[in-house]
């Protein structure tokens, strides 16, 4: 019954892991190529648009597949659409030793997707650095900098910084020019670990990787910083010199891996959970998914044993026992990640 489905998805599925391994690969030759090479520069920016195309082109087609299955699958009754389910959840494909649902292969495209365009992204703003770079300061000029503590310069930093997000190009008394800083301000940061990791990466896209004075982008930071985090650089006068050591400071106490994926292992634990309920199985298989995504950008494997009782833990019993029976036909205990594609084609079937 499945059978037309199955052999639609097959080449398109095999179309897509190649398009994401070469994804992969150009992304990592991103930072090799030479911003001043416009040729270079500008082959990497056609193969990158057109592998996002083609990407998104070959995930359209397997979802447009996939909600023809779904739909005939609701047309089944009885022993047909158990048979139909059955089909459609055990449906794997892909090389020995690495075969998986066509869903999980959704989800990579996507992530390559992401990758991809933050390759591209980093690559422009490398070629708007360079054109727009600034004179080099002399130690000397970093050195006579008038010296303001936090608490004093606080009020004056923020209206200057607020009128900066709002302004356009201006020229300094010195006959300078300086960019204008993006809209998109990063969010206030008050100390938390789990928001660390956002609150660096917008910051640093915003404004630490811009072409201006540590002076400045010191007095931008302070203004995003409230309680636990403000208080930690305290004392620390705005200079060009105490920018890289104050950055330093916040990495190593709330930027601390082992720290956040000790949170988020115990943000793991207490989750709910999960009954019978189509939406509580959605609900829980999101708050996994999320979690376990996050361990994984901060290099922490979700793969350990542990991380995959916890999930079994919180399964309803329905859900667990197919679980379980898969496993013993397999042979092996299942990874994390083979359980949250399970949960996830569970939630698809679902669909009724």
């Amino acid at each position: 019954m499945s059978a037309p489905f199955q052999r639609e998805i097959e080449p398109r599925f095999n179309s897509l892991s190649e398009f994401i391994k070469k994804s992969i690969n150009l992304a990592a030759r991103q930072s090799h190529i030479p911003i001043v090479n416009n040729a270079e520069s500008a082959k990497f920016k056609l193969q990158a648009q057109h592998l996002l195309d083609r990407i998104q082109n070959a995930i359209s087609c397997v979802e447009e597949t996939d909600r023809e299955w779904i739909s005939f699958i609701h047309t089944r009754t009885g022993s047909e659409l158990s048979d139909a389910k059955a089909d459609y959840s055990n449906f794997l494909l892909g090389q020995e030793g690495d075969r998986c649902h066509f869903h999980n292969l959704i989800e990579r495209g996507r992530e390559a997707i992401s990758s991809l365009e933050q390759a591209l992204k980093a690559h422009l703003n490398c070629e708007h650095n360079v054109a727009f770079s600034l004179p080099h300061q002399t130690d000397n000029a970093s050195h006579h900098q008038p010296r303001h503590s936090i608490a004093e310069a606080n009020e004056n930093i923020h209206t200057a910084h607020q009128a900066s997000l709002n302004s356009t190009t201006a020229i300094r008394p010195n006959g300078i020019t300086t960019i204008e800083l993006p809209q998109i301000k990063p969010p206030i940061f008050s100390g938390d670990h789990l928001q660390w990791p956002t609150f660096w990466a917008i910051f640093e896209a915003t404004v630490h990787s811009k072409p201006i004075s540590n002076a400045e982008k010191m007095s931008y930071l302070v203004t995003f910083l409230r309680s636990d985090a403000k208080k930690s650089i305290n004392g620390y006068h705005i200079t060009n010199d105490n920018y890289p050591i104050v950055i330093d400071l916040l990495k190593r106490r709330f930027g601390n891996q082992k720290v956040i994926g000790e949170m988020l292992q115990q943000e793991l634990i207490s989750l709910p959970k999960a009954t019978n309920a189509t939406q509580s199985l959605r609900t829980f298989s999101d708050s996994v998914e999320r979690l376990c995504r996050q361990m994984r950008s901060l290099q922490i494997s979700d793969e350990h044993p542990v991380i995959s009782s916890i999930i079994k833990s919180k399964l309803p019993y329905s859900v667990l026992t197919k679980v379980l029976e898969r496993e013993r036909t397999e042979g092996e205990s299942w990874t994390a990640a083979k359980l949250r594609q399970a949960i996830h084609v569970e939630n698809r079937v679902r669909l009724v």
